[in-house]
């Protein structure tokens, strides 16, 4: 029977909770969403308030849906915490020793610029110029699960373009 020595490895600091040294192995973050990818305390610090923690279990995604349209959008669902969440989201990966980070960018943020796709556009590029030397920054064009995908398209191919 061959032993596996785990002592320092990456399962090990996971059983023993070691936050620190786990921060410290290259990890991939292939699934993560700009507005919600920061924590919940930051958001709070950011917009000085105390936000409601969700439930410890939700049932579905319709009741993560409703505790973030209740108690997150309001404080983020427009430009300025789009922004904020994406910088914040990047800067957490970072610190957590994410060295690729896959994040997706609805199409509805466009509309939080006068310019729409050109706005949305460079601040994604201007996140990813400021990273480059220590993050692969892999933005991805999202589109809503609520909304009907025909309706997203002319924004999404303005993206693409």
């Amino acid at each position: 029977m061959t032993t596996i020595n785990t002592k320092g490895s990456f399962a090990e600091a996971l059983i023993r909770g070691d936050i620190d040294r786990l921060a410290d192995f290259p990890k991939a973050e292939r699934h993560c969403h700009s507005i919600f990818g920061t924590s919940l305390q930051s958001i709070a610090d950011w917009a000085g308030e105390p936000i409601k923690p969700p439930p410890a279990r939700m049932a579905n995604l319709d009741e993560m849906r409703s505790y973030a349209h209740s108690e997150l959008y309001p404080l983020i669902w427009n430009r300025s915490g789009f922004e904020f969440t994406a910088k914040s989201a990047i800067a957490e990966a970072i610190q957590d020793g994410v060295s690729i980070l896959e994040m997706s960018l609805d199409v509805a943020f466009m509309s939080f610029y006068n310019s729409g796709a050109i706005g949305f556009i460079d601040f994604v590029q201007e996140l990813m110029r400021k990273h480059a030397k220590e993050l692969d920054f892999r933005p991805e064009i999202g589109i809503s699960k609520t909304h009907e995908p025909s309706s997203q398209l002319k924004q999404a191919r303005e993206c693409i373009e």
